[in-house]
């Protein structure tokens, strides 16, 4: 049983729902109508079809209800390569939230071909929103920069050990800490204060600051001749 294979049925048996990855390098499913997937887990039928004869290079996941409130947190790789993965856990651990982030970091940690990481995890008191962006950076020309978002409620993700066509690079998805047996489940609560550490860097400028200081140029503006006229009244 090839590596890939394996993966989709561990993955299925832990309550994900699983489907093939395209092999365009596109990181899209390699499926037509994959979206009911968003609401039923794949029978074990469909999981032999698509992943026994050995040419499947990539299994991925739905994110949301039909997979057991998973989800997925994702720090690009242009981060990684700022090192805010290592800003952001010492910030976890000097505001006391260390032991939340050793629990997600142990659970399910895997690193991504463009050197990003993604860590899967359960919420268990409440529903997966959709996908999110919590840290943006002004990008060139005019671009924006996604730093860190995630993969919620109908999303999709690419797992280990997907390789080869499923990236433009040819790299693979590679498991840093923990399997698919360990996902972890978190609270709500434990979810918001694991985002207000990656919301923190941030770096895209704020409209109520844009507006704040466009307000404060109006009030200093002055007109032409208001010098003159005020030295000469």
């Amino acid at each position: 049983m090839n590596d890939i294979y394996l993966a989709a049925l561990q993955l299925a048996k832990e309550g994900v729902s699983v489907v093939p990855v395209a092999m365009d390098g596109s990181k899209r499913p390699g499926i037509y109508s994959w979206n009911k997937y968003q609401e039923q887990r794949p029978t074990t039928q469909e999981l032999v079809d698509w992943f026994s004869k050995g040419t499947q290079q990539g299994v991925g996941a739905i994110c949301g209800a039909v997979s057991g409130n998973l989800e997925m947190l994702e720090l690009e790789g242009r981060a990684v390569a700022a090192q805010i993965h290592i800003q952001a856990k010492d910030m976890a651990e000097n505001s006391g939230l260390g032991e939340i982030w050793q629990k997600i970091q142990d659970g399910y940690c895997e690193v991504t071909p463009s050197g990003g990481i993604h860590w899967l995890y359960r919420i268990k008191d409440g529903e997966v929103p959709g996908n999110q962006k919590l840290a943006r950076r002004p990008g060139e020309n005019g671009g924006v920069d996604v730093l860190c978002e995630t993969r919620g409620e109908g999303g999709f993700v690419i797992l280990a050990p997907s390789g080869g066509a499923c990236h433009p690079s040819g790299e693979s998805w590679k498991m840093l800490n923990g399997s698919i047996q360990t996902i972890p489940t978190i609270t709500l609560a434990e979810r918001e204060a694991l985002f207000s550490i990656f919301k923190c860097f941030d770096e895209m400028p704020k409209i109520e600051n844009i507006a704040q200081e466009v307000k404060s140029r109006e009030v200093n503006l002055a007109l032409p001749g208001d010098d003159y006229n005020s030295k000469v009244s």
